[in-house]
């Protein structure tokens, strides 16, 4: 997301390092907002990295910009039940690991209730991973823990998820 001047033009430079498209290049504003997330609307996975994070409850104005918001993330996964969306959160609070991954353990149920499943990968940085079909995110989780070795310790899951997984084993 591209908030500050000068950002937007660099977007070739970020698409030649990244070997992928960038979807909006242009400058994020409080004007163009509703119309900058339709861009992302594709029928991929998305990646999407705000200044500070995901954003839960509605803010406005300019501090908006430093957010991807909740609302705009359901109105995109309507349109992309099938994929992926990873979002860089860098938005905890300033407190010990174990309430930061309860932080993140607690945005995930609430994510859930809007009927998105997801998990965090959890290291120096945050990154959610969230979807609209549950075996899509199970599968992109067991793809991180397996295809590329991460330790299950650095997932967090949505409270209670690992109990439902278990229910699904058992039952298959």
């Amino acid at each position: 997301m591209f908030t500050e001047s000068g950002e937007a033009e660099r977007a070739s430079e970020l698409e030649a390092f990244l070997k992928t498209s960038v979807i909006a290049t242009e400058r994020l504003t409080v004007q163009n907002r509703p119309s900058y997330f339709k861009e992302a609307a594709i029928d991929q996975h998305l990646f999407i990295d705000p200044n500070t994070g995901l954003r839960l409850t509605e803010v406005g104005g300019k501090r908006a910009l430093d957010y991807f918001l909740a609302s705009e993330l359901l109105l995109l996964s309507e349109k992309r039940e099938k994929y992926l969306t990873m979002i860089f959160d860098q938005s905890l609070g300033r407190a010990p690991e174990s309430a930061r991954r309860d932080e993140i353990g607690e945005k995930l149920r609430k994510l859930r209730e809007k009927g998105l499943f997801g998990f965090a990968y959890y290291s120096h940085a945050c990154f959610l991973i969230l979807s609209r079909d549950q075996t899509v995110s199970s599968d992109a989780k067991e793809c991180l823990h397996q295809g590329l070795g991460l330790p299950r310790s650095r997932l967090v899951e949505t409270p209670g998820d690992q109990v439902d997984n278990l229910q699904l084993l058992l039952r298959d």
